[in-house]
């Protein structure tokens, strides 16, 4: 992630953005909440430390990670897993920080 740093602000928010909000943008429309949430999921959980970062991830093994998610372990950084972890204030500031269209 060091190495984002030489990048500026915008194209380092295209290196981190799934490819649906990408995808929106060339189309020339915005993206919708349901893309910006998946963004902020996705993004969240590719930044985690942790080999399972969400309880349905996948241990080496195979087994679903569960309580030895870092979502589930009360302290430390947190991670986003699911629809209701993202905020409609978060979808704002995003659309705000990326100079997108509110709706």
């Amino acid at each position: 992630m060091a190495a984002m740093k030489q990048f500026s602000p915008l194209i380092r928010a295209f290196l981190l953005c799934p490819i649906l909000v990408i995808r929106a943008v060339a189309a020339g429309r915005a993206p919708s909440d349901a893309e910006i949430r998946d963004a902020l999921l996705r993004d969240s959980q590719a930044q985690s430390l942790s080999d399972c970062p969400c309880p349905y991830s996948l241990k080496r093994n195979g087994a679903p990670c569960g309580e030895d998610s870092a979502y589930a372990k009360p302290r430390g950084r947190q991670v986003y897993c699911y629809d209701h972890d993202v905020t409609d204030a978060m979808i704002r500031a995003y659309r705000v920080q990326h100079g997108l269209p509110a709706r």
